[in-house]
């Protein structure tokens, strides 16, 4: 059976400009090696799904973000949330770890524990490392996850979304000891805006509610919330509903049994036919034929 995909835009850091991932993607590798494919310089980009965790263990990096413009030369930890565009500029041989995670991942271990974390929506460096021993721990963890990659079976899916989990717990403490949001600049409020708008439409997936419905509750106009889609991740806001909307569609197709038309009626389409053509333009495949034929999509 295929596995659900994200749609990720601007995926710049492993090279591709659009890439489509598993919904619980997880993936770990070295500072180096990113220095390495990228000549030095990973350009201003941004990840839309996903969250990013980048450990700098030694070096030198320029790490510039919306509202972050910083040289890195000790150990710090740099929290990158979905959306938020980003560089680094590597200027010395550089120690550390990539960690990057879907969204879905984070979101079910905020769901589950929501007063327990801090506020992971915004950039932040966490920094004063040296000699931590929560960071310490957080290192192990990643040389851990990286010496277990090369296992895909599933008991290596369960040890390593495991050990994010951990890191994240390791993190959360970190931010708890000292007050690491003084230093920076205020979002924007295109930011805020495009990531609450984000949120609204994970939470209720319905096909009835559009572009016009979601601004009134941002209270901004819908020239104003297709504007900042397209401006910041490339995609308009009607296409980012309809992104989020086919998810949960490949979702229901792949790992439920509810008919075609149960789920045109979950997801509040107007009729299963509208579903099933809404569903074909998107992706080129009937629903029904999604379900049954082997294929990636």
């Amino acid at each position: 059976m295929k596995s659900g995909k994200l749609n990720v835009e601007n995926l710049v850091i492993y090279g591709e400009g659009h890439l489509e991932v598993d919904p619980y993607f997880l993936f770990i590798e070295p500072l180096q090696w990113n220095k390495e494919k990228h000549n030095g310089h990973v350009k201003s980009h941004l990840h839309s799904s996903l969250f990013q965790i980048s450990i700098i263990d030694g070096g030198m990096i320029f790490f510039k973000s919306d509202t972050v413009k910083k040289i890195i030369s000790e150990p710090t930890i740099i929290l990158i949330p979905e959306d938020h565009l980003h560089s680094f500029k590597f200027e010395q041989p550089t120690n550390g770890w990539t960690v990057t995670l879907s969204q879905n991942i984070l979101d079910e271990i905020l769901k589950q524990h929501p007063t327990a974390f801090s506020d992971f929506s915004s950039v932040r460096l966490i920094e004063n490392l040296e000699n931590d021993h929560l960071y310490k721990s957080i290192t192990d963890l990643c040389e851990q996850m990286q010496r277990e990659k090369s296992d895909n079976g599933l008991n290596n899916w369960i040890f390593n979304h495991s050990i994010v989990g951990l890191i994240l717990y390791y993190i959360n403490k970190l931010c708890e000891k000292e007050n690491t949001e003084s230093s920076y600049k205020k979002e924007s409020k295109e930011y805020i805006h495009l990531r609450k708008f984000k949120k609204l439409i994970r939470e209720k997936i319905d096909a009835r509610v559009k572009v016009k419905d979601y601004a009134a509750q941002l209270n901004i106009t819908t020239t104003h919330l297709n504007r900042l889609c397209n401006s910041l991740t490339g995609v308009s806001a009607s296409q980012t509903i309809y992104n989020n909307i086919i998810l949960e569609s490949k979702k229901y197709l792949e790992y439920s049994t509810f008919t075609v038309s149960e789920i045109a009626y979950i997801l509040n389409f107007k009729s299963p036919s509208h579903f099933s053509n809404f569903f074909k333009n998107q992706t080129g495949l009937s629903p029904k034929l999604y379900r049954t034929e082997d294929v990636e999509v």
